[in-house]
């Protein structure tokens, strides 16, 4: 998997423990909690597909989970190990209720001091994420709730922060984020630090590329028409052969056994032409699971192929016993070679084609609907 952005979570031990348990399945989180309280550097977690995954090596914990966006790495120190601001694109300071400064204070000074000896700075931000257990209770008789606390906690902290920060080059870095469930990872994340913008004006970039190469598809010089320069034996006349008396000899259906000679010589090499044309369009966009999409490109190929050769308007007919039947009752009286080829010749020129398209544009619909509100909501940061 690509990494893109490598992200350090640090605080205490507690709420990082429970932040992590909030990305992880009921059963991890008791394996999680187990191995956590034997020797442990770090964790680091990984996107994964499933809810959760949870494997050790040594001293490291590494974690899948789903709540994490593709391409980003987070790693939680649990010793007092020594970090660098030239390693990580942005620090987040995890800040448990009750909400106060002291404890941020003693990580201001490392980042100080991280700040001054390395010059090239890769972080883009350093975020303090304000973090709500939802095991914790309000208790009877305090002024605030934690709920009103944790929304007032940004504002608060930062008003603290201004006099003693002033000019500081972490001044500008420093950025307050609310957590209250995973829900949040992707706000707190890529809020205001320039990757979502970044991802999102290069989404919105192959998106156009996509468009474009949409409407030139079926074109000479398109994607289409241009790879099957290159699969010149699926148009070619040597499909002729594929209806000769002695392929067909002695079968009960005459059409079929075309159907089961030109699938045997070309299906794979169809689905193999379509996957290329498929997958050169669709990758730069792609943020699914491309090997699986693929796959189902190809059942639908196969399916199409079978469904569009069968020909069920035409009866019928076995193989004649002899070729001077065949080529008198088949190829004259009913033309089925001349047919089943042009159908196959149809397949390739237009129909396979036209299915393709239709997957590629109802993709670019889906990815304009679902970039339209990320561009409004960088666009209003």
């Amino acid at each position: 998997m690509d990494i893109f952005e490598k992200v350090l979570f640090l605080g205490d031990a507690v709420p990082k423990i429970n932040f992590i348990c909030d990305l992880i399945s009921e059963t991890h989180k008791v394996q999680f909690r187990d191995w956590i309280n034997t020797p442990c550097r770090k964790v680091i977690l990984h996107s994964c597909e499933c809810s959760s995954l949870l494997e050790r090596t040594q001293d490291i914990i590494w974690i899948g989970s789903q709540w994490i966006p593709q391409g980003v790495e987070i790693t939680v120190l649990f010793e007092n190990l020594n970090w660098t601001s030239d390693i990580y694109d942005q620090v987040i300071f995890i800040q448990p209720y009750p909400f106060t400064l002291n404890s941020f204070n003693q990580e201001l000074e490392k980042i100080r001091t991280n700040l001054f000896v390395h010059s090239r700075l890769k972080i883009t931000s350093y975020k303090v994420m304000f973090y709500r257990d939802f095991m914790q209770q309000s208790v009877a008789g305090e002024s605030d709730d934690i709920e009103s606390v944790l929304q007032n906690a940004p504002t608060q902290l930062e008003k603290e922060l201004k006099k003693e920060l002033d000019g500081e080059m972490i001044a500008k870095l420093l950025q307050y984020r609310i957590y209250r469930d995973p829900q949040n990872i992707i706000s707190i994340l890529h809020g205001s630090n320039g990757l979502l913008r970044a991802t999102t004006e290069l989404s919105i970039e192959h998106l156009q590329n996509l468009k474009d190469s949409l409407e030139i598809f079926s074109e000479d010089y398109g994607e289409y028409q241009s790879r099957l320069l290159y699969y010149q034996d699926l148009t070619s006349e040597n499909l002729n052969s594929l209806t000769r008396f002695e392929n067909v000899k002695g079968c009960s259906d005459v059409l079929q056994r075309y159907l089961e000679l030109y699938c045997d010589a070309y299906e794979d090499k169809i689905c193999c032409f379509a996957k290329e044309v498929y997958e050169s369009i669709i990758r730069p966009v792609c943020f699914w699971n491309l090997e699986r999409d693929i796959n189902n490109l190809e059942i639908g190929i196969r399916e199409l192929l079978h469904k569009e050769l069968t020909m069920k308007s035409l009866n019928s007919i076995p193989c004649p016993p002899d070729k001077m039947k065949y080529n008198q009752i088949i190829r004259n009286q009913y033309a089925y070679d001349t047919t089943f080829l042009q159908e196959a010749h149809k397949f390739i020129k237009s129909t396979l084609m036209e299915y393709i398209y239709k997957i590629l544009k109802e993709k670019e619909r889906l990815l304009s609907v679902c970039l339209g509100p990320i561009k409004s909501m960088v666009n209003n940061e």
